[in-house]
């Protein structure tokens, strides 16, 4: 028989079919989840609300010691924090990040998720001095899309070193782009019931 031709052995055959069923699991409990979040993000548009839901949703579903959703300032300069758990809520609407600074300004000069295991050994960027004041570890970053524009990141931050794995990378990207959605409506919401004030 030719080797081109050859079929696999019984343990490769098994070997495969055990990894496509683990493939199969793995996009079937993100989807669980990730219907379960679409259905608690969609109970409100108030704002502030909202912002303190997906960050609680993030930290519980990805076990985080730190989550943090940012957003992008309005002259595009800075990554500012509109809703933390974990850091103080004094950084809140204060707490900022220029180029180069932290790896959401990472995730979002290259538009894909971000991890870091150790930050004492982290080259790609400058670390903003918190993280070692809190003694974090690792991270998790990925940013909120609407369409080609950045709207902002979430990032998990934990004290123990974690490698985060890829099935974990694809929950929380999907956890960001259902959130951007939902914060895009609570703005739109926001908008009208402003001009309504107005009238």
């Amino acid at each position: 028989m030719s080797e081109h031709f050859q079929i696999p052995a019984t343990g490769a055959r098994e070997a495969e079919r055990k990894e496509l069923e683990e493939a199969v699991d793995s996009e079937r409990r993100i989807n669980a989840l990730l219907l379960e979040v679409a259905g608690e993000i969609t109970k409100t548009t108030d704002l502030r609300k909202l912002y303190r839901l997906i960050t609680e949703i993030a930290r519980k579903i990805l076990r985080l010691d730190y989550s943090t959703l940012m957003v992008v300032s309005e002259d595009r300069k800075h990554l500012v924090i509109r809703e933390t758990l974990g850091f103080p809520s004094s950084m809140i609407d204060t707490f900022r990040l220029i180029r180069g600074q932290g790896l959401s300004t990472y995730v979002i000069e290259n538009r894909c998720p971000g991890r870091v295991h150790d930050f004492q050994r982290e080259t790609r960027f400058e670390v903003p001095p918190v993280v070692f004041e809190r003694g974090i570890t690792s991270a998790l970053s990925v940013p909120m899309m609407l369409e080609e524009d950045v709207f902002g990141v979430l990032i998990g931050h934990t004290h123990a070193r974690r490698v985060f794995s890829d099935e974990e990378v694809t929950l929380y990207q999907g956890i960001a782009n259902q959130a951007v959605v939902a914060i895009q409506n609570a703005l739109h919401m926001e908008s009208l019931r402003r001009a309504e004030k107005l009238e």
